[in-house]
């Protein structure tokens, strides 16, 4: 698990919002193999503004802005971020349905892998 997602993890932890863990990351959490250049995260999208600012501060830059998808990429490293915005209520429900998957152990309160 990349360091820069407890980073991310600890950020938030003040604030009390959450991420989810989705694409190829989740994939492989889960025992089967995906190979993936980026993480894919989904968040509540009311809680864009405190996850870009983070990134923002730790020298990722906001490469993009798509429909449906914000992309970052980290200027030293190259590692890129896609953010995944959902309506907090949507987000509310995913985080009821997957409440009992197995969590990150480091910061088990705020990342799901789905």
């Amino acid at each position: 698990m990349p360091d820069f997602l407890t980073e991310i993890a600890n950020a938030l932890r003040d604030k009390s919002e959450k991420i989810l863990l989705v694409g190829g990351f989740a994939v492989n959490h889960h025992g089967y193999t995906r190979n993936t250049l980026d993480l894919d995260v989904m968040i509540a999208s009311d809680q864009i503004a405190p996850l870009r600012q983070y990134l923002m501060n730790t020298g990722f830059t906001n490469i993009q802005d798509g429909p449906v998808a914000l992309h970052f990429q980290h200027a030293a490293s190259g590692t890129r971020i896609d953010v995944l915005p959902v309506d907090p209520q949507t987000f509310i429900a995913l985080c009821e349905k997957y409440a009992d998957l197995t969590l990150y152990e480091k910061i088990t309160h705020r990342i799901k892998f789905i």
